[in-house]
């Protein structure tokens, strides 16, 4: 090969098709699939604000169940001081399937539950001599016995003699 074959023109090749149309094809689906999901997840936020939950008591997802992006399933955990009753669980579910099929013609077959649970909720036992107080602590310092400790000059001599 010769240096200055490099500076010629390239013939055109007519066979190869363009590589951007394979790409854009594919693409296209998943970014219907995901502004789908978005829609989704508006459907989800107002079905939360309708039944009252405030946004930091739960937390959700959203898998799809096919290629398109038209089923989807949602999965929702929900924090101990939110009142999971049944017939709530169930208002919230309604409004989460019909909004969806209404509004954006998204079909979601199911809505799972889950309670977050708390490691505080277990009771920690407590010695006996401390079973009346909470905080004896802030009751009283007068039983507090400090260790003795040597005083300690503000200010000492240095390598360099005495600070003034």
């Amino acid at each position: 090969m010769s240096f200055l074959n490099w500076f010629s023109e390239k013939p055109a090749t007519d066979s190869l098709p363009p590589a951007g149309d394979a790409a854009t094809s594919g693409d296209g689906s998943r970014l219907k699939r995901h502004a789908r999901r978005e829609q989704l997840y508006v459907v989800i936020r107002d079905a939360m604000t309708r039944a009252g939950v405030l946004s930091s008591s739960y937390k959700f997802k959203v898998l799809s169940l096919d290629q398109p992006g038209e089923n989807f399933m949602v999965m929702m955990e929900f924090s101990r001081s939110l009142d999971g009753s049944p017939g709530k669980l169930a208002v919230m579910e309604g409004l989460i399937i019909r909004n969806a099929k209404a509004l954006f013609e998204i079909t979601v077959p199911a809505v799972y539950w889950r309670f977050e649970q708390v490691a505080a909720d277990t009771q920690v036992a407590l010695p006996a001599s401390r079973q009346g107080a909470l905080h004896p602590q802030l009751a009283s310092f007068d039983d507090i016995d400090l260790p003795h400790l040597p005083t300690v000059p503000s200010l000492s001599n240095t390598q360099y003699g005495d600070l003034n």
